[in-house]
């Protein structure tokens, strides 16, 4: 063991000088970003708006800026992740055998690459091939963007490691060995949800990466982790699936304030960008009467209402089938009212212009979409026309 730990703080070493390289590549990095950011915005305090012209240079000149703040933002965004890696650069390791060769596999909460030689030193936790490492060692399978790999786990082992020091390692040949379970949970107690990336059950980790299905339900007791795999869940669709979801589009619902504020750096800590977070209350406000209150009001009403009360039966019809499918019916159907865009006796874009982006080969779009392209269509037909005149 003495010699399989002084291995295990070599290889620490390595890791920790290559971070530190790396982060002092990105804090120079980020501050020209930053310099570059100020600068161009010192440009824009001189800008006046004098004539049409005026109009496409300020266009321009935000299009630097935005460029600018994006770069600035992923120069940061970089430069923080590897600050919390080299805090703890990884948290397990499997040796993996494919054919005839043995590779030897680190598994973090983020993917570290040497760049000059493109090896990798550690992988992300949600890559493919770090899924074995939740599965007991011996034969295993695991999915790739190429297809099903098949390899054998020849060793395991599971670390502590705080402040860039190895605390204590196990080698153990089942998904998370009970004293590093215990250990983790013993330690997880307070007011905020805890990144459980080196302790996830087989089960967890199932239910984390499971692809076949559109809607998932994770049901168990009190403290079985549901929310936990709920949002390992979501930080793994968004690594595995950057290019069709992004954090932007995706909204967590919480029950209350005090569950909204548990979750909240969950994400961040596990390298993605925060997604919006509601409480149930802020989505049926908007659709209640005026001094109806929110859901939970409405629901402690309705335990003592009356079978007669008009406000009973306005609730009960709102949060009917019935009134759903009327609204999705009335949407089918809506008619949009599109009239000509005229400027100075000059029709930049005619209603029957509009209506023929309502449909695709005389198939009409549904309404999110169909709405979507008359806008983005005129949106053009305005930009073309005033480019011309």
């Amino acid at each position: 063991m003495e010699q399989h730990y002084a291995e295990e703080t070599a290889y620490l070493g390595e890791t920790l000088r290559l971070l530190d390289r790396q982060i002092a590549a990105f804090e120079a990095d980020t501050a020209r970003e930053r310099d570059e950011l100020r600068r161009t915005l010192r440009d824009t305090e001189t800008l006046f708006i004098r004539d049409f012209d005026d109009v496409f240079t300020l266009a321009s000149v935000e299009a630097d800026v935005r460029h600018a703040h994006e770069t600035y933002a992923r120069a940061a965004t970089a430069l923080k992740r590897l600050k919390i890696q080299r805090d703890s650069p990884y948290f397990g390791r499997i040796d993996l055998r494919e054919g005839g060769e043995i590779e030897t596999i680190y598994i973090g909460r983020f993917t570290l690459m040497d760049g000059e030689s493109f090896r990798g030193v550690v992988y992300d936790w949600r890559s493919p091939v770090a899924s074995v490492y939740y599965e007991d060692a011996g034969a295993v399978r695991y999915l790739t963007p190429d297809g099903e790999r098949a390899g054998f786990v020849t060793l395991k082992r599971q670390y502590k490691i705080e402040e860039g020091t190895l605390l204590y390692l196990f080698e153990t040949d089942v998904a998370v060995r009970d004293e590093l379970l215990a250990r983790a949970l013993a330690e997880s107690g307070g007011d905020r949800l805890k990144v459980i990336v080196s302790t996830i059950q087989r089960e967890q980790n199932d239910a984390i990466r499971r692809r076949a299905d559109r809607h998932l339900v994770v049901t168990g007791p009190a403290g079985s982790g549901k929310t936990s795999v709920g949002m390992h869940r979501l930080a793994y669709l968004l690594y595995n699936g950057r290019d069709k979801l992004t954090a932007q589009n995706c909204v967590v619902v919480s029950a209350s304030e005090v569950f909204r504020s548990y979750i909240a750096d969950i994400l961040p800590e596990l390298g993605e960008n925060d997604v919006r977070r509601v409480v149930f209350d802020e989505l049926t406000a908007p659709f209640l009467p005026k001094g109806y209150g929110g859901y939970y009001e409405q629901a402690a009403f309705l335990a003592g209402a009356a079978a007669d009360d008009p406000r009973l039966a306005a609730i009960r019809l709102k949060y009917s089938g019935e009134f759903i499918a009327y609204c999705r019916r009335y949407f089918e159907t809506y008619e949009f009212r599109l009239r000509d865009f005229v400027f100075r006796g000059h029709v930049v874009c005619s209603a029957e212009a509009q209506r023929g982006r309502l449909y695709t080969d005389g198939v009409r779009w549904n309404f999110p979409v169909a709405s979507a392209r008359v806008k983005a269509y005129i949106e053009k037909a305005c930009d073309d026309f005033f480019k011309d005149h």
